[in-house]
């Protein structure tokens, strides 16, 4: 019996559960997730949990069910429509709760079938094939992944189990391929990793090095590396060159009592025309954080050399210093108008992200008006 699969049931049972008492205008709640709605996401993993049940059955299947999904690509399809199309062609156009009823009752056939898989035998899939222990943590992995993302949207906090185990050790194992993958050598030796589990257990991988290693919660390595949050926003500790971090603020700065730097980023850069110009900086942009690096990325702005003796450029300091001055009150009152936008589309009817008196990284404000017709109103 293969325990990959029944940690992949575990995982799907823990994501229904707390959809078990939704409605069908609960799972048109739009995530973080690229707009994706719940039903978007319950729709995303079912797709793909019939996919790892049709190469399990043998190329063919998956074959078959491979070519519909790269036909519905062809014609510019995104995953939510292509699934949409699936559905419609082949499960009577299944949505809302329907459809999660459906997932529910087809995921622990799925693990069921795994669980009594070959471990080492191969299936086909988009990529290189996989052996069907990889396939069902992969599984798992992504709904774990796809989860944080309605349990965010929800309010609802997750108790993770040792299960996700298998996750951490499949980003773990992985790293070479990352880098391979995009044509790049691999830097070594692999950092040191070292993982403190929901059970309280420490689990490690490669050789121990005090100069070049990864540490901190099992979770928050997992949510990085499904990329459900931010490095900077989790208890990871990165030492190493092959873990440095470097961070876009744009749009950031002075929203938060810290920056990037204070919470573990290496090297940060941003725009003078958005919140450190104060609306009065004409151009321009800045490097901050560890001196080596930005001295090496000033040298490289400018020439060898020169870095960041050459200062401000163009004429422009006294308009970057009055903008540098006034940019806490502005960013202020940026903040105070995103939170008022949101409250007033909200009660139009539009879906907007961040909602009303959340918490805000950012001054970005997202409507989605639904429709051509409603931006001509606006």
């Amino acid at each position: 019996m293969m325990q990959a699969a029944l940690d992949f049931k575990q995982e799907c049972d823990a994501l229904a559960a707390i959809l078990e008492q939704a409605d069908d205008s609960d799972f048109q709640r739009v995530t973080q997730f690229k707009d994706w709605t719940i039903e978007d996401v319950i729709g995303h993993l079912h797709l793909w949990n019939i996919a790892a049940a049709e190469t399990l059955k043998g190329r063919e299947n998956w074959t078959a069910f491979f070519t519909f999904i790269m036909e519905q690509m062809g014609k510019g399809a995104g995953h939510p429509q292509l699934q949409r199309a699936w559905f419609d062609a082949n499960s009577r156009g299944i949505r809302g709760h329907a459809l999660y009823d459906e997932w529910r009752a087809f995921y622990p056939q799925l693990a069921e079938d795994y669980a009594k898989a070959n471990p080492a035998h191969r299936v086909a899939w988009a990529g290189p094939d996989m052996s069907t222990e990889s396939k069902i943590i992969a599984r798992q992995m992504e709904t774990w992944a796809h989860g944080q993302e309605v349990f965010d949207i929800l309010g609802a906090e997750r108790q993770d189990t040792d299960r996700i185990r298998n996750i951490a050790h499949l980003a773990v194992t992985t790293y070479g391929w990352t880098f391979r993958n995009r044509g790049e050598e691999p830097p070594k030796p692999k950092p040191f990793v070292e993982l403190i589990a929901p059970s309280g257990e420490i689990w490690v991988w490669n050789e121990p090095q005090e100069d070049n290693l990864v540490r901190g919660t099992a979770t928050a390595f997992c949510q990085i590396v499904t990329q459900t949050r931010s490095v900077l926003d989790t208890n990871i500790e990165t030492i190493g060159d092959t873990a440095e971090i470097f961070v876009d603020n744009c749009y950031g700065e002075l929203v938060e009592e810290q920056e990037p730097p204070h919470v573990g980023a290496d090297l940060i850069a941003g725009s003078l025309i958005k919140n450190l110009g104060g609306t009065i900086a004409p151009a321009g942009g800045y490097v901050a954080g560890r001196s080596d690096l930005v001295e090496q990325a000033c040298c490289r702005l400018t020439a060898p050399g020169i870095g960041r003796e050459g200062g401000t450029g163009f004429d422009l300091q006294r308009l970057v210093l009055q903008g540098l001055f006034l940019a806490p009150q502005m960013v202020a009152e940026a903040l105070i108008g995103a939170d008022l936008v949101a409250g007033v589309f909200q009660r139009l009817g539009c879906a907007v992200q961040p909602a009303p008196g959340a918490f805000r990284s950012d001054l970005i404000q997202a409507v989605r008006l639904g429709s051509p017709e409603a931006l001509k109103v606006v």
